[in-house]
């Protein structure tokens, strides 16, 4: 309902998006008093206006790093941040990471654009795009690696996790496992709820606001001895549905990814299967293509509910 107006507002912001941008103008380019356009503003993104405008500079700016020689401070200087430390400090705040960890990992990040308005709240993809999941039986394997807390509430995990990776990369975390840089390897992320088969989702099949442990580990071969923070879990065997993401690039991976997710929870309710309230996890190859990762869902067959008359 607001879209027009929010996009008003965002159009305005893109024309002045590194200088010195005024709150009140951009809220008269929308139509709207401060007060009242922060206010629909914030309930549309799901963030502020003020939030909005440094990730949307910070965002600019990784480009920037990716795609140029330019040094971080001239890249501060024309993305409108006063200094090199106040960007760094706001880069690290969005992505987890500092701007030097970036350049040398170049890990997707979860980049706010100009033209991904609206925002998460009403961001909903186009499911009839998706490929149906394989359903196959997987063997049990073990992983290693970090865990972070994180939620389910107002997705929140959909900020969580890029970050929870951006650091596992920044720090090398899989040295620490036993493997090089240019070693092939399987790295996993995942999902470990409170107890084995927890209900996660509601009467409206919508996931519960559960918080939840997420690991960012690798594959290993046996239970080798791991640095004290981190952990091994065994990925139990049995039933699991495999999604891929859409084809992406540098920018849009991580898009994908939570795109494909919230199909997961669309198609799930339609399928024949429910959630076995076992691991979730994603799979990836880095050295195979970076830019494709496979998510596993277990599964067991639905309860079939008998009519009496």
């Amino acid at each position: 309902m607001h879209e027009k107006f929010l996009r008003l507002g965002t159009d305005y912001i893109e024309r002045h998006l590194f200088l010195d941008i005024s709150l009140e103008e951009c809220a008269k380019a929308a139509g709207y008093s401060l007060y009242h356009y922060c206010r629909v503003f914030n309930a549309a993104m799901g963030i502020t206006l003020k939030e909005y405008i440094r990730k949307r500079r910070v965002s600019e700016a990784a480009r920037m790093i990716n795609e140029t020689s330019l040094s971080l401070k001239e890249i501060a200087y024309r993305c409108g941040f006063n200094s090199q430390e106040n960007f760094i400090r706001v880069f690290k705040s969005a992505f987890g990471i500092t701007p030097n960890d970036y350049k040398k990992t170049r890990y997707s990040l979860l980049l706010l654009e100009h033209n991904s308005l609206p925002g998460k709240v009403l961001h909903e993809p186009d499911y009839s795009l998706f490929e149906e999941p394989k359903i196959m039986t997987l063997r049990s394997f073990i992983v290693a690696g970090k865990r972070n807390l994180t939620t389910f509430e107002n997705e929140q995990h959909f900020d969580d996790v890029p970050v929870f990776w951006n650091q596992f990369y920044a720090r090398r975390l899989y040295e620490q496992l036993g493997y090089s840089h240019e070693q092939t390897r399987a790295d996993h992320g995942v999902s470990i709820f409170e107890e084995f088969n927890i209900d996660l989702f509601d009467d409206k099949n919508k996931r519960k606001g559960l918080e939840f442990d997420y690991l960012t580990g690798v594959r290993i071969s046996s239970p080798k001895k791991i640095p004290e923070d981190m952990e091994v879990i065994s990925i139990p065997q049995g039933l699991y549905a495999v999604f891929h993401h859409r084809p992406a690039n540098d920018y849009n991976l991580i898009q994908n990814l939570i795109d494909t997710w919230r199909y997961i929870d669309y198609w799930l309710p339609n399928s024949e299967y429910e959630h076995s309230g076992s691991y979730e996890f994603n799979e990836y190859y880095p050295q195979r293509n970076r830019l494709s990762k496979a998510i596993y869902i277990p599964l067991k067959p639905k309860t079939k509910i008998e009519v009496t008359n």
